[in-house]
């Protein structure tokens, strides 16, 4: 007979041989002849004991099933092998059970990893530039300061640039003329980098006499970079720009003076280099 189970304990293990067939042959009718006629040991069932779901977290479902199998090794070991091995490896498999147990609980979990620093993207909003350049067609160079509003896809600017020019007359550098202009970027950020072109337009007004033209004439001023490459810096609001080639036009005076002389244009291929911030 089955013995009463205590509620907090679940699974028995049952080892006997009475009721069990003698044979699968379905040729003998009778149960006498077929039925095992012996009652070996009897019934033995072995409780397994299983702890309540409630339990601590030291005994947590891979805890509780490694101890449970511990105690049925026992029970087998001691069932099949004589005796005295059989408390041996019932202790063995007892031991190594519940050292098995003991790190069967949940590993720690590893600590969060810490939160990557943003990085740092293009300045958006208001802002300015720097920006110094140099002509290699009509040797000039140039310095300019503008103020800009950038949104991610595009940026409206305004601002001035100091032009003087090189080489009009035999070892002459003359101030040039001074650009008040309007600029418009588009702007293709990408990670860290953004690629950006820019055309920018305004007057031109010469500062000292050139070629004939008076000083204070005004004129046109134009400036297209079909590409510009701006590099983020680890400072949120700092970064550097490179325009490897910009195309110029500096024309402060567009008529011939009274003299005769011709209009002063000036065309420059230009690459700059600046900082946004």
């Amino acid at each position: 007979m089955k013995k009463a189970v205590d509620p907090g304990i679940r699974g028995l293990l049952a080892c006997f041989a009475q009721g069990r067939n003698r044979t699968a042959d379905t040729g003998i009718f009778s149960p006498l002849l077929y039925q095992l006629s012996y009652l070996g040991e009897g019934s033995r069932w072995y409780e397994i004991p299983v702890l309540p779901s409630s339990a601590s977290s030291e005994d947590r479902p891979g805890a509780r099933s490694s101890r449970g199998g511990a105690l049925a090794g026992r029970a087998l070991a001691g069932r099949v092998l004589p005796s005295g091995l059989g408390r041996l490896l019932g202790l063995w498999v007892g031991l190594w059970g519940g050292l098995w147990a003991s790190t069967a609980t949940a590993a720690p979990a590893a600590p969060a990893a810490a939160e990557e620093a943003p990085r740092p993207s293009a300045r958006l909003g208001f802002g300015g530039e720097i920006r110094a350049s140099g002509s290699v067609h009509q040797s000039a160079a140039s310095f300019a300061l503008s103020g800009d509003y950038a949104w991610r896809r595009a940026a409206l600017a305004v601002g001035v640039e100091l032009n003087p020019y090189f080489g009009v007359g035999p070892g002459d550098a003359l101030p040039g003329a001074l650009h008040v202009f309007a600029a418009g970027e588009h702007r293709v950020p990408i990670g860290r980098l953004t690629l950006r072109q820019r055309i920018g337009v305004g007057p031109a007004i010469l500062l000292a006499d050139t070629l004939g033209q008076a000083r204070g004439s005004v004129g046109i001023f134009l400036e297209g970079v079909p590409l510009g490459l701006e590099i983020q810096t680890k400072v949120q609001r700092l970064a550097v720009v490179l325009e490897a080639f910009s195309l110029a036009l500096s024309a402060p005076s567009l008529r011939a003076s009274e003299a005769g002389d011709p209009p002063l244009f000036r065309y420059q291929y230009r690459a700059s280099v600046g900082v946004r911030f």
